[in-house]
């Protein structure tokens, strides 16, 4: 038996190539249901009866590469039937190939092919061919892959979001960028998040502005692509469409600082979060963030994340490490200095110690603490020169 998870329609070659062209091998339907956890039990169920093959409309799902990879895995260790992709894979970035390849998923169909090249996909696949020999379409999949390897290689990425929302996490982003370039680094800022705040101010262009454009509008930044969605202000690169990343990467920075918003925002890309060289939390110690920390505690996904907390009183810290005690966070945690300016650099020893595994020993902050203050100017809300592009 071959099962199918996905619509008849879509199907249909499997069914007309195992049952109708002398093969004689049935073919079970199981539709799909938008997200592959809710479905995994059932395939599981299914696939018990003795399956040689599930094919995965993967098109019809809306989950992560990752997670839908995860439970593919899950229900081929839980049967041993092999896993079929049914997926377009003429485009080299696409991620849900990247991250099958990465897990030894080696067999898929184009889907974007004719019926007959569908057929003769399927089967190379149910033959284990594409075992030994690369499918067509994966060819520059693997290609784009070790040029993506290569690339991530030059550079190491800092992932920093926030508990609970008004925290401080963009300072902290912010701040630690400067400490980089301070430090002597080519280091960036990236906004990586859809949080929005209100603009109602007509000579900055009315409508929902996000942290950095809302910087752009306000103070003179030295240049300014607005194609590429970068600001430079106060000696930070700074960026704000996150789509655009695939080309900010290829800037060559030492470090990228992505500033992911809050956990709980529906938007938030943990899968990228967690591949970060460093995870970091920024929370408070309120009677209103303390639900929050206690579950980004207890969830094992971050156990190797770094905690920052801000607005909290010298004398108070002691109390708060010993309410903790029983959450293993004490040599995770760190504490901020009042910061009321991202621009000024506050703590150079917290950010020493909290990205010492990164940092080249050799690297010295010489420049003059006064020297790392801003020096940008606000806009005149009635006059405004242009910025120059990068």
């Amino acid at each position: 038996m071959v099962i199918f998870v996905g619509k008849e329609l879509h199907g249909g070659f499997v069914r007309e190539f195992l049952e109708k062209d002398s093969i004689g091998e049935k073919v079970e339907f199981i539709k799909p249901q938008g997200n592959i956890v809710n479905q995994t039990s059932e395939i599981i169920m299914v696939a018990s009866k003795g399956c040689k093959a599930i094919i995965y409309d993967v098109d019809e799902y809306n989950d992560d590469a990752e997670i839908l990879i995860a439970e593919i895995l899950k229900v081929k260790k839980a049967t041993s039937a092999e896993p079929i992709l049914l997926t377009p894979t003429s485009n080299p970035n696409n991620v849900l190939m990247i991250a099958a390849w990465d897990n030894g998923i080696k067999r898929y169909i184009d889907a974007s092919r004719d019926m007959t090249s569908l057929k003769e996909q399927l089967s190379l696949c149910i033959s284990g061919y594409y075992e030994k020999e690369d499918h067509p379409g994966i060819v520059e999949v693997k290609k784009e892959q070790e040029k993506r390897k290569l690339l991530e290689s030059k550079y190491r990425t800092i992932g920093v979001v926030g508990a609970i929302r008004r925290v401080g996490t963009t300072t902290q982003a912010l701040q630690i960028t400067k400490f980089l370039i301070a430090k002597g680094y080519k280091a960036c800022y990236v906004e990586m998040n859809n949080t929005k705040y209100k603009n109602i101010i007509e000579k900055l262009g009315k409508g929902e502005k996000s942290y950095v454009e809302k910087t752009k509008l306000f103070y003179d930044p030295a240049a300014e692509n607005e194609e590429l969605g970068y600001i430079l202000l106060d000696g930070i690169d700074m960026y704000y469409k996150p789509e655009k990343l695939a080309s900010i990467l290829e800037k060559e920075y030492d470090f990228y600082v992505y500033d992911y918003g809050t956990y709980t925002d529906l938007d938030f890309n943990k899968a990228s979060y967690l591949k970060d060289n460093i995870n970091i939390f920024v929370s408070g110690t309120g009677v209103t963030e303390m639900d929050y920390n206690i579950d980004v505690f207890g969830n094992t996904s971050y156990i190797k994340s770094k905690f920052i907390f801000s607005f909290i009183a010298e004398n108070d810290i002691e109390n708060f490490m010993e309410s903790m005690a029983n959450y293993n966070v004490s040599k995770r945690s760190y504490f901020a200095k009042f910061t009321p300016n991202p621009f000024i650099l506050s703590d150079i020893e917290l950010y020493e110690n909290v990205l010492s595994e990164v940092l080249d020993d050799n690297k010295k902050i010489e420049t003059p603490k006064d020297d790392l203050k801003p020096s940008r100017k606000k806009f005149s809300l009635f006059t405004r020169k242009k910025a120059s592009k990068k």
